[in-house]
């Protein structure tokens, strides 16, 4: 189903409402600055790949829906080029890592350094 009468930005508050969020609650679970999200469905800042993907992968959104308004809204996972997965995965951790106060970041790092030495220094498996 296409619906040409809303754009990208009312499609992204939509699924805000349809989650049950406020705005601070949905630009929370995407890693982005309440006010950048403000301004992203307001129209004064453009919506990048990145962002469409974060709410794609965090909220469970049709990508494509999220795009263009066809299609459903949300949609059943399926099982897509794991490369892809874990590119992803990476890319948002990294994010949310880098929002993290130093003191955290370093807890984090330590954290991995223990887990990698217990684990014979990454050998794989």
């Amino acid at each position: 189903m296409k619906d040409n009468r809303t754009d990208i930005e009312h499609r992204i508050e939509l699924v805000r409402q349809k989650k049950g969020l406020n705005r601070r609650q949905f630009a929370d679970s995407i890693s982005i600055d309440p006010s950048y999200y403000c301004c992203l469905v307001n129209k004064s800042r453009k919506i990048n790949d990145r962002i469409i993907r974060l709410i794609a992968f965090t909220h469970g959104v049709n990508e494509n829906w999220l795009r263009t308004g066809e299609g459903e809204i949300f949609q059943v996972i399926e099982k897509t080029d794991e490369t892809d997965q874990i590119e992803f995965v990476k890319n948002y951790l990294i994010a949310k890592f880098n929002k993290l106060p130093d003191e955290l970041q370093k807890d984090i790092l330590d954290f991995c350094d223990r887990l990698l030495a217990s684990k014979g220094s990454g050998s794989g498996s």
